[in-house]
């Protein structure tokens, strides 16, 4: 018996450090997971899947919760605003090799941002949070898109914008976030602070501007890998500053730049009119005097030869006519009285009456025939303005045949009149293409949204390209009309106007050629891309690239609406 128990004993020591030495070879621990799911972009709608790969094993991600800086969470619907936001999910192994405390998680290839809680490691399920900032530059206090993903080397900016209100006498102080600058300038604007040139006294919220000379300093950041040099152009409003760099941030500069307010010239509208001697108009006798009635009349009666009466014409107070051809002057008879008081009258005059009748008019008067022939016809009522020419101040050489049959076509809006075309186009400057358009393509006359959800614009046809839902508002009260827009949003809505003038716009993305910046697309703007380029409507800037955050200028707005006519006018 002690034999069998001491044998027993032995095979047990050996099998049990054998099977759990086979376990620990056998059993490997996840090194890296790789998640990818559609990168946050402002406008986009809320991404809710992702996927996640590990060598030998299957993983399963739960559904991506977002958040915003309070910590509220984000509906499925909802699009993204600038700001910070942070994603949560599960990762929960379904077989294969182990998670462990040494697990990596990687989100879209990247593992900044990163946070993973391994306490529940045990049932092999980790719980994964991922921050992003989507940020940009400012424009009415929000933040707009920056051109995409920073790039991995340097890369030289060639222009950038910038715009900002001009100061006006007695305005109020103008804050950074009226600052702005065109999306594909990746940078991010600081700070602006003004102070006016006679004491350099800065500014502050609540102070107006007078007329002085003032000062507005501009800070601003460029983003990762993104440069700048001397070849760099800097403008605002259309004018070139000139650099200076933060040497403690070596990718901050700042510009400074003046203004002059004047006081306003003198509104002429309510001021006191110059005296005017004014001649009194002549009176025109419409109606004979009453031979009833007992005031005397001091004027005299006028008769033609044939004795027809006619009444006494210009200046009434004078009452005297001139004596023309053919008139007869009749005055009052002459008469003598004889010593018994008796009147004799002259047989050739007739005897004056205390009423004189009025002589029988033998011939009718004769009516006017000079008078104004009434209006046998209305005026038309116009529908619909004739299309008027403008002229522009500059245009680019490659865009002037075409911009010249934009403008035979009536295709050109006069809010360009004198303009520089070269420019980049605004929201409310392309609502008026947009909407030019799209009253071309379908024949009908677009209607103005009649209720105004907008308070930063009342522009006609901005509320026109509203409601016929060309384009919505950065938010459900703000427009934002003066920000400008990239090509990835024209080409957007070019293709909503033609849809809702009735053109089928669908197109097969298996089918077409695809620009090499296909990934940095929109979701909500690809289709629209190809179907425009596809149609030979836009086309790409050169090396197989369409320059989806690039900024869209007037003039290739307006070629782009010509040729959207030529292509599908019928």
């Amino acid at each position: 018996m002690k034999k069998v128990l001491l044998a027993v004993l032995v095979l047990a020591l050996v099998v049990i450090p054998c099977t759990c030495f086979a376990n620990a070879v056998a059993s490997y621990h996840i090194s890296n997971i790789y998640v990818t799911f559609d990168k946050p972009e402002r406008g986009v709608k809320v991404p809710i899947s992702a996927e996640a790969s590990a060598p030998n094993s299957t993983l399963e991600v739960s559904y991506v919760s977002w958040y915003n800086k309070d910590h509220v969470k984000l509906g499925r619907m909802e699009v993204f605003e600038a700001g910070d936001y942070t994603a949560e999910f599960e990762i929960t192994r379904k077989g294969g090799d182990a998670l462990a405390k040494t697990t990596g998680v990687f989100v879209n290839s990247s593992k900044e941002n990163v946070t993973v809680d391994y306490s529940n490691i045990s049932s092999n399920v980790l719980k994964v949070t991922y921050a992003i900032t989507i940020s940009g530059q400012i424009a009415n206090g929000r933040l707009s898109n920056v051109g995409g993903a920073a790039p991995k080397s340097p890369v030289t900016m060639q222009n950038i914008s910038f715009t900002m209100p001009t100061p006006s006498y007695n305005g109020s102080y103008i804050t950074t976030s009226q600052v702005q600058c065109d999306a594909s300038s990746t940078l991010t604007i600081d700070n602006a602070g003004w102070s006016n040139e006679t004491d350099g006294v800065l500014m502050t919220n609540s102070d107006k501007f007078e007329a002085k000379t003032y000062e507005v300093r501009i800070y601003f950041t460029m983003h990762t890998n993104y440069v700048i040099d001397d070849n760099t152009n800097v403008t605002l409003n259309g004018k070139k500053v000139t650099l200076n760099k933060v040497s403690s941030k070596d990718a901050q500069y700042y510009f400074d730049y003046q203004y002059e307010v004047s006081l306003p010239s003198r509104d002429t509208a309510g001021s006191r009119p110059t005296r005017v001697t004014a001649t009194p108009e002549p009176t025109t006798v419409n109606v004979r005097p009453s031979l009833t009635d007992g005031i005397p009349i001091s004027r005299p009666t006028v008769e033609l030869s044939s004795g027809e009466f006619v009444r006494p014409t210009g200046n009434t107070s004078v009452g005297r006519r001139p004596v023309g051809s053919g008139d007869t002057i009749v005055t009052r008879p002459s008469t003598t009285t004889n010593a018994s008081g008796e009147t004799k009258v002259d047989s050739t005059t007739p005897a004056p009456t205390s009423t004189t009748p009025e002589p029988k008019t033998t011939t009718p008067e004769p009516k006017t025939t000079t008078q104004e022939p009434k209006t046998t016809t209305q005026e038309p009522t116009i529908t619909e303005k004739p299309a008027e020419k403008i002229v522009w101040a500059s245009a680019s050489p490659w865009a002037l045949d075409e911009l010249n049959k934009a403008n035979e076509a009536g295709m050109i809006p006069t809010l360009f009149n004198k303009e520089d075309l070269t420019k980049n186009i605004t929201r409310k400057e392309f609502a008026y293409v947009a909407v030019r358009l799209y009253e071309k393509i379908s024949g009908k006359k677009a209607e103005a949204e009649s209720k105004n959800p907008f308070k930063d614009t009342k522009d006609t046809e901005v509320l026109k390209a509203y409601k016929v839902g060309i384009t919505n508002g950065v938010s459900d009260t703000e427009f934002d009309p003066d920000s400008e827009i990239t090509r990835e949003q024209m080409a957007t809505m070019m293709t909503r106007a033609l849809q809702k003038a009735g053109i089928d716009t669908m197109v097969n993305l298996n089918k077409v050629d695809k620009f090499d910046d296909d990934n940095e697309m929109s979701s909500w703007s690809r289709d629209s891309i190809y179907f425009m380029s596809n149609k030979g409507i836009i086309k790409g800037m050169g090396d197989n690239k369409f320059g989806v955050k690039g900024t869209a200028t007037r003039e290739q707005s307006l070629l782009i609406s010509l040729r959207s006519v030529e292509t599908f006018k019928k």
